[in-house]
């Protein structure tokens, strides 16, 4: 698909409505279909200033409740994972969480943000360098999970690419400073900030398991027994499988509805 011509669509479908209430209304599948083909292209400074200017142009018209549905969290996926694929975006990438997480406390429970929704940020974070940030986001993920407002925890690999973060900016302080004496308050502190990670990883990782075995060895029932069998094992796949740039899930637009919509604006 074209994500200028599906872009410039969808703002006319709503230029439109803003003008005439009776035109066609716009919604939040189309908006996910504009999204999703931004999204599906390599990395793009531009693509992604226009990805996100598109959803937070919606988002102030969702909020006025214009739309059929308020967004949900895979519009702000769609253009996480563009972010995640694009140079100087961590800013933008912070911006979005922040969004989703003002939203959700503001009674959209279709915006919370997930595992991936963290995940996307502390990669972006940090291979641009802002390992605090990635640290934030990390620590704050794992207490979501702790406090089971996360069903999943956070994978290894953010874990590793906070470590790594940690590890350059200690590599380059140790460049920059020449004396011994003054490198070694500096080396501690983050040898200290890369232990508290180990640690932390391997509480999320007893915790999981801890859950999960409950689950398994709990009163089994009928409407149960074969999620309960399964949980452990389910589990570990998760926890070891790599977590792929990209939303969870894909949205298909209904045929029908995207030829219409086509078909509205082409003719």
């Amino acid at each position: 698909s074209n994500p200028d011509q599906a872009d410039y669509l969808f703002r006319q479908l709503v230029s439109d409505y803003r003008k005439d209430k009776r035109r066609a209304k716009p919604n939040v599948r189309l908006l996910n279909t504009v999204l999703k083909s931004w999204s599906s292209l390599e990395s793009s400074a531009s693509s992604f200033t226009r990805a996100e200017s598109l959803l937070t142009e919606i988002r102030e018209f969702s909020l006025s409740s214009r739309l059929d549905a308020a967004l949900d969290r895979e519009c702000f996926h769609h253009v996480l994972s563009l972010g995640a694929k694009t140079k100087n975006s961590a800013t933008s990438m912070k911006k979005l969480i922040e969004m989703m997480k003002e939203d959700y406390q503001n009674g959209n429970k279709r915006v919370q943000p997930n595992t991936t929704t963290y995940e996307l940020v502390i990669r972006s974070l940090c291979q641009e360098g802002i390992h605090e940030d990635a640290h934030k986001y990390l620590r704050e993920a794992c207490t979501m999970y702790k406090n089971r407002k996360l069903r999943i925890p956070p994978s290894p690999e953010s874990f590793q690419s906070v470590i790594e973060a940690w590890k350059r900016v200690q590599h380059q302080r140790s460049l920059s400073i020449e004396s011994e004496e003054a490198k070694r308050p500096q080396d501690e502190q983050i040898e200290q900030t890369i232990g508290d990670l180990l640690q932390l990883q391997h509480q999320i990782l007893g915790h999981s398991e801890s859950t999960h075995s409950k689950v398994a060895s709990a009163p089994k029932t009928k409407a149960n027994e074969i999620k309960s069998a399964n949980s452990t094992a389910l589990f570990r796949q998760r926890w070891q499988r790599k977590v792929a740039v990209g939303v969870e899930q894909q949205i298909a637009a209904e045929e029908s509805t995207t030829a219409l919509f086509r078909k509205r604006w082409t003719t």
